[in-house]
């Protein structure tokens, strides 16, 4: 007997090399991975096709992902729903969550999507395996957010070495002009 593939609609509004990461880690999953780059084309799919899975972009121009999540779940309670943002958002995290999809931090990579729909995909009376998979999401986030700050304080450092010795030169400068100026007139007063 042929099992039957499971049906994946991925809202294409990412990075192409994400994008590919998505859709190939599906494939591998045995997923059938449909796309979709408009809202309303991408809307119309998940109500109207039976899925089992929804990964869209938290940003869709003026749409929200989390509209097309509520939209799939108002079509089919069960499916299995993922937002991905550029940034880490406590509030965002937590409506996806009440939404019933699970927040993903850009970039996403394929062990942490095999990770996660793993997670999801866990028999409910595995509560361990799920709560030990949110946990692991959140420290990996907790990591990538304090990776960006340590980036952000070096760039601001760098930044702020540049303009000290910037103003150094421009006091020395200044300086050094001080210091001419009294001596011509000292010369002219003389003669």
């Amino acid at each position: 007997m042929r099992r039957v593939q499971r049906q994946a609609l991925v809202f294409d509004l990412g990075p192409r090399d994400e994008h590919r990461t998505i859709t190939r880690t599906l494939a591998q999953l045995d997923f059938a991975v449909s796309v979709a780059t408009e809202f309303a084309a991408a809307r119309r799919l998940v109500i109207s096709r039976p899925l089992d899975l929804l990964i869209t972009d938290v940003r869709l121009g003026p749409f929200n992902g989390l509209e097309l999540v509520l939209a799939g779940k108002s079509a089919a309670p069960a499916i299995l729903a993922i937002v991905v943002g550029d940034h880490w958002d406590r509030r965002l995290r937590n409506d996806a969550a009440d939404a019933g999809a699970t927040f993903l931090l850009r970039p996403v990579r394929s062990d942490a999507l095999v990770a996660v729909l793993r997670g999801m995909m866990a028999p409910p009376h595995d509560g361990k395996v799920h709560d030990l998979h949110g946990r692991l999401e959140h420290k990996r986030q907790e990591i990538e957010r304090e990776r960006h700050a340590v980036v952000r304080r070096r760039a601001d450092s760098v930044a702020a070495c540049d303009i000290t010795a910037g103003d150094a030169d421009n006091h020395a400068l200044a300086g050094a002009a001080h210091t001419r100026r009294p001596r011509r007139n000292r010369e002219r007063k003389k003669g």
